[in-house]
């Protein structure tokens, strides 16, 4: 079974911003950064208290360095995936949108984008699951793949491509 569309930016973002969400040392890193910063203005309103053991400093500095650590926690994964836009905007240049194949054959699916063939054992497929935009086919360790579900013609297909996916494995 073949699959072929037209790819955008969102559309090859998508899977890596998947996988960095996933991987434990990004959220580690999303944790630590937020707790540094409060930390940093807790020692600020310390060494500027040590001087007029002022309670207003306390609350000022505590209350900001709060307010900070909660929102960089919030909009840490909003500024993940900005980044990683931003690089592969800048990585494809000109070359979007440009044709995706996804090609299911004998034990494995194929995905061709951007003149790079890439294959997935299926004998490795660990999930296959959808949200509201994505199909996002899981091979655990080894990559994952997220077809955007504009790009079937009907729920029919959808449904047959899993099926093959499933078939096969």
């Amino acid at each position: 079974m073949t699959l072929a569309y037209e790819s955008t930016l969102d559309d090859i973002a998508e899977p890596s911003y998947r996988l960095h969400l996933r991987k434990k040392g990004a959220q580690k890193a999303k944790f630590q950064s937020s707790l540094f910063i409060g930390l940093f203005f807790l020692t600020a309103a310390v060494i500027t208290s040590r001087s007029s053991n002022s309670v207003e400093k306390w609350i000022v500095f505590g209350g900001l360095g709060l307010i900070l650590c909660i929102l960089h926690y919030l909009t840490h994964d909003w500024f993940a995936a900005r980044r990683i836009r931003k690089y592969l905007k800048k990585q494809t240049k000109s070359r979007l949108p440009a044709k995706t194949v996804y090609h299911i054959e004998e034990d494995k699916l194929e995905c061709d984008h951007l003149g790079v063939t890439i294959s997935f054992p299926l004998k490795k497929l660990k999930k296959v699951s959808e949200d509201h935009h994505f199909m996002e086919i899981s091979f655990g360790e080894i990559g994952l793949c997220t077809i955007p579900l504009r790009v079937f013609e009907s729920l029919d297909q959808r449904e047959a491509f899993k099926a093959a996916l499933h078939q096969q494995q």
